[in-house]
């Protein structure tokens, strides 16, 4: 059975079958995963998030990809976690003056100091990016500092605690 598999793996037609699969992952400027900005400023975290820190990342963003790609721990490291709940407070209050003492409480505690602001490029997210809203909504109002930044995309810090 293993024969006929890797004897069929190699033939013509399972190569034009994984061929537009394949294609999905490399990275380019419409690349569905991960974008060449993106690649390039999880390229960077490392050189700016201590080994102790937590990112806080939308995973359907492609930010969970810190955690794989430079070792840093993210917020939500798979697609079926939305965001476990030491960081909750964070996302869900942190452009929200009134909760500012519970968020900075919940920075302090967990380390999370950082965001990674990817692009839901396949559109799968849904529902859940409206999760992470407040955090997008904090950098566009200044709220976060931006420490990298590629296109529209970028590593911020949460500076304001």
């Amino acid at each position: 059975m293993l024969g006929a598999l890797l004897l069929t793996s190699g033939s013509r037609p399972a190569r034009d079958a994984w061929g537009p699969v394949s294609r999905d992952y490399e990275v380019h400027e419409h690349s569905i995963l991960l974008t060449e900005d993106e690649y390039s400023v999880l390229e960077q975290v490392a050189q700016h998030v201590p080994e102790d820190d937590v990112i806080l990342a939308n995973p359907w963003g492609g930010g969970a990809l810190a955690y794989s790609m430079v070792d840093r721990e993210v917020s939500s490291r798979h697609v079926s976690t939305m965001v476990d709940s030491p960081y909750a407070p964070i996302v869900a209050g942190i452009d929200d003056p009134a909760q500012r003492d519970e968020v900075c409480r919940a920075v302090a505690e967990t380390g999370a100091y950082w965001y990674l602001d990817f692009v839901d490029s396949a559109g799968m997210g849904g529902a859940q990016d409206d999760v992470f809203a407040p955090l997008e909504e904090a950098v566009r109002s200044g709220l976060m500092d931006p420490v990298v930044v590629e296109g529209d995309v970028g590593l911020y810090r949460i500076d304001f605690c």
